[in-house]
């Protein structure tokens, strides 16, 4: 029988991490900040762009899918892992559908490699 095997991915999800700001950013605003850490707007400002960053990271990872031929289908933010080490992965693929349209992307240098011709 076929099976797929996969990682274990510890993390959050950006559903969690978009919630988490909007916690601590109304904390904030009345004054009940936790922790060490005095939240600032600059703060507030690095959080958001790092929210941001890791929306861009989804918006490149469907890019590519779809430049593949592939869609998602269930693109959520709670299929969003964020992983310990600043990784952004899009999860549960099994709605995914083949159109069978490829599309080929620009050669860059920041390009992420493609690997290719596993199981052949």
């Amino acid at each position: 029988r076929p099976f797929y095997a996969m990682r274990l991915i510890k993390g959050d999800n950006l559903k969690h991490a978009i919630a988490q700001f909007h916690v601590e950013t109304r904390k904030s605003e009345i004054g009940e900040t936790s922790g060490f850490r005095p939240r600032t707007s600059a703060f507030a400002s690095l959080e958001f762009r790092q929210l941001l960053g890791r929306f861009i990271d989804v918006c490149n990872a469907v890019a590519y899918a779809h430049s593949r031929g592939v869609l998602h289908r269930d693109l959520k933010p709670g299929n969003i892992m964020l992983g310990k080490y600043g990784e952004t992965l899009v999860v549960d693929w099994g709605l995914a559908k083949a159109t069978g349209t490829q599309k080929h992307l620009p050669e860059t240098t920041d390009e992420v490699p493609i690997v290719t011709g596993i199981g052949k």
